[in-house]
Formats: structure tokens, C-alpha cells, sequence
């Protein structure tokens, strides 16, 4: 690997969302940080996306939350 190379990402999706879950009660920023990166991977993953409304929610960043939660409900709707 050369020197400005990135190195390849580790872990399944399943163990980032339930690192990101485990972040929201004490440390909702975190818990948005890793839903983030979770969506520059894969930019539609429902479950990434839900993981970042609530941990906006738990902010208290309401208006962000519900745009959010609203994207992804029209994203997947059952």
C-alpha cells in the first residue's frame, strides 16, 4: 500500500450499525458520526439512515431528525 493509499474498510455493515447503536445513549454525535460514514459507503442504507435521525433526535436536533426519518420514509415506505 503506498503512502497516500486508504486502507480498506473492516467490519460488516451489521457490526458499524450496532457500534452506532450502542453510541446513542451516551454518545448520540458519535452515534451520528458512525451512521455518516456508514452512508458515504452506501448512501441509501435504511438502516444507516434510521440510526441518524434517532441519533439526531437524541440531540435534540428535531427539525433534522424529522427530515431525516421523512427522507427515509419516502425512500422505503412499507
Amino acid at each position: 500500500m503506498g503512502m497516500n493509499a486508504q486502507p480498506e474498510p473492516t467490519g460488516t455493515l451489521e457490526q458499524a450499525l450496532a457500534q452506532g447503536a450502542r453510541l446513542l445513549g451516551e454518545r448520540p454525535a458519535l452515534a451520528e458520526s458512525q451512521a455518516r460514514a456508514i452512508l458515504e459507503a452506501l448512501p441509501r442504507e435504511p438502516n444507516a439512515l434510521l440510526l441518524l435521525g434517532v441519533a439526531q433526535a437524541a440531540q435534540g436536533r428535531w427539525n433534522d431528525a424529522v427530515d431525516t426519518l421523512r427522507a427515509l420514509t419516502i425512500q422505503e415506505p412499507r
